[in-house]
């Protein structure tokens, strides 16, 4: 016989070779998942742009959802302290932070993840306070610049001595991490395709590490993926819906080539003439951002019927604007909360099936048109948001390509087919997601000059990320090149790095260069066809 897992008791199923008995329970029940594992960890000081010194835990884990991790704590000669789930990476999905004012005192630090079944896992770091790390000068792109594209060089001057160079990149509003580079030995860096999104405002941070990496300092400037030129409005339009406490009315526009500290204003007018205030940002990872005015009435209250006009003015007097048509006709509940996967789910693939029951009275004709939206774990940004249909269920014909070994949050979402009102399912809205890690690969690929590897997977392009996600015995093969790249490896591994491979992966005849020595605080490192030449 095997068990089937169900979440939260109430409900345990047996398979018994040729049917399945289910027998009711009034208990919560350890169920399979994975055990926690360390993907990051740091513990550092960082010297802040206006001159206080933050002190920062930070982790990346695979294993445990939110739910299911009890305790998160840091333990050293500061005390304790405990870890949350705070924002998410685009590349690795949702970490977990504390940060504090003021410095730690020096000595060893050990983080550690107790999930629901008792299990654990542990790392530690080792922290000596250096409040000498020079702050970043001459940013390029300096503060409030346009930079025409989404791939630009972030470089700022490198200082004297044995200092290591970090870019960092969140949106405008700091929801979420869109880009973090390796820490390299030359501070410039290309951002790679496909990390940011044309016509949005971006935060970045240049950071300069001491040598150990557990003190930095840090500029935060903002730039525009755009050119600055004559504002324009590119998709507008109002929307309500009723959630479980209240009504929201929904007011959203896109602008372009103006930055928000470059818009006099951005607002819509309605048919009573009431204005409208588009000053909320909304983010997806795979869309550009938007402008929005969300406003709550309980008990339930709708805009009024009618035109509105959107009109944006930047700074230089110029404008545009557009109008819209919206008339309430509410979406009705859902018949029942039907949804799958259920809540609190682990999935062992990335194209996994969604499905849901129907809104009251629907019978599938094209009134109303569903779709799933799965974002970030603190749902401040979207990682992805299904077509709209008809049908009441969804699988990806392609991976989703989210971060693996990481949780999201996931709600249906359904509209009427004007576009004028929405529903969300119901409490809770958003159900946790996590996907399973694949099994750690024994062979690994790292160009950092072509980000397919020339076909072979899995491929990364830098040497850090490949460590981190590698087996216990795993060889890496590195294309030929020159890295500039300071890693370590600080898990109880075993790896191998191979160098010499030309850029097809094919022959090991070519010349691969290190600027920095690697370091192996923990596990061990072996080094083959590898010139370490510093600069």
């Amino acid at each position: 016989m095997r068990f089937i897992h169900a979440r939260a008791g109430k409900l345990l199923c047996v398979a018994l070779w040729s049917f399945v008995l289910c027998i009711a329970f009034n208990f919560t029940y350890a169920y399979a998942y994975p055990a926690p594992k360390f993907q990051r960890a740091m513990v550092f000081s960082m010297k802040q742009s206006d001159g206080t010194i933050l002190s920062i835990f930070f982790a990346v884990i695979s294993g445990p959802s939110p739910e299911d991790v009890t305790s998160f704590t840091a333990t050293g000669p500061s005390g304790t302290y405990n870890l949350n789930p705070s924002r998410s990476f685009q590349q690795y999905g949702l970490y977990y932070v504390y940060g504090e004012q003021g410095v730690l005192e020096d000595g060893t630090y050990t983080l550690t993840v107790t999930d629901s079944a008792g299990r654990s896992a542990s790392v530690s770091r080792d922290f000596t306070y250096d409040g000498s790390v020079p702050k970043p000068t001459n940013l390029d792109p300096a503060n409030e610049s346009y930079t025409e594209g989404t791939t630009p060089t972030l470089s700022f001057s490198p200082v004297e001595g044995d200092y290591i160079y970090q870019v960092i990149i969140s949106d405008y509003d700091s929801k979420a991490i869109w880009y973090i580079s390796p820490m390299m030995t030359t501070p410039s860096f290309t951002v790679p395709e496909g990390m940011l999104q044309r016509n949005t405002a971006y935060s970045w941070e240049a950071r300069i590490y001491d040598a150990s990496g557990r003190n930095c300092s840090q500029s935060q400037p903002v730039f525009y993926t755009d050119t600055k030129t004559a504002p324009e409005i590119m998709f507008r339009g109002v929307m309500s819906f009723p959630t479980d406490s209240n009504f929201l009315n929904f007011l959203y526009a896109q602008g372009s080539h103006v930055a928000p500290w470059d818009i006099d204003y951005f607002h819509a007018t309605g048919p009573d003439n009431t204005v409208y205030d588009l000053n909320r940002r909304a983010y997806q990872f795979t869309f550009s951002s938007y402008n929005a005015n969300i406003t709550a009435y309980d008990p339930p209250a709708s805009v009024p019927d009618g035109t509105y006009t959107f009109e944006i003015k930047d700074d230089q007097g110029r404008t545009n604007s557009d109008t819209c048509t919206y008339t309430y006709n509410p979406v009705p509940d859902f018949v029942e909360d039907s949804r799958l996967p259920a809540d609190n789910a682990y999935l062992d693939t990335d194209k996994p099936t969604f499905s849901w029951s129907r809104v009251e009275g629907d019978t599938g004709n094209g009134a109303y048109l569903y779709s799933i939206r799965i974002v970030d774990y603190s749902t401040g940004v979207r990682f992805f948001d299904s077509p709209q249909s008809t049908e009441t269920s969804f699988t990806p014909s392609e991976s989703l390509n989210l971060p693996r070994g990481s949780s999201y949050k996931w709600r249906v979402n359904v509209i009427d087919n004007n576009g004028n009102n929405y529903r969300t399912s119901s409490s809770p809205t958003f159900r946790t997601l996590t996907f399973n890690p694949e099994s750690a690969p024994s062979v690994l690929y790292v160009s950092n000059t072509d980000d397919t590897c020339n076909g072979n997977d899995p491929c990364y392009t830098s040497i850090q990320d490949a460590i981190d996600y590698a087996g216990e015995n795993a060889s890496i093969r590195l294309a030929e090149g020159t890295y500039n790249e300071i890693f370590e490896l600080y898990l109880p591994k075993s790896i191998t790095l191979k160098g010499g491979w030309d850029i097809s992966f094919e022959n090991q005849t070519a010349t691969t260069t290190l600027r920095s020595a690697p370091k192996a605080p923990q596990g061990s490192l072996t080094l083959q066809e590898l010139i370490i030449k510093p600069e």
